[in-house]
């Protein structure tokens, strides 16, 4: 699961639904606060406030992500 930052500095979740390649899909949060410790309550919601749809990343981009701050962390459970 990713912690990301938008550019409105809103907060929100990416939750990991597969890898295929030099890929990521990713299921994106319904919800954003606007607080970084409000991302705690997203993860208490569970995996029923995501979009069922799922966005394809390059893990490239999601290494610009991460190194522009726009990812501030990853939870690898």
């Amino acid at each position: 699961m990713f912690e990301v930052k938008s550019a409105n500095n809103q907060y929100t979740l990416y939750k990991v639904a597969e890898i295929k390649g030099d890929s990521a899909l990713l299921s994106i949060n319904k919800f954003e606060t606007n607080l970084r410790s409000g991302l705690s309550y997203l993860v208490s919601i569970g995996d029923t406030s995501y979009s069922k749809q799922v966005y394809a990343f390059a893990k490239k981009d999601l290494k610009s992500m991460l190194d522009k701050g726009e990812i501030i962390d990853i939870d690898r459970k």
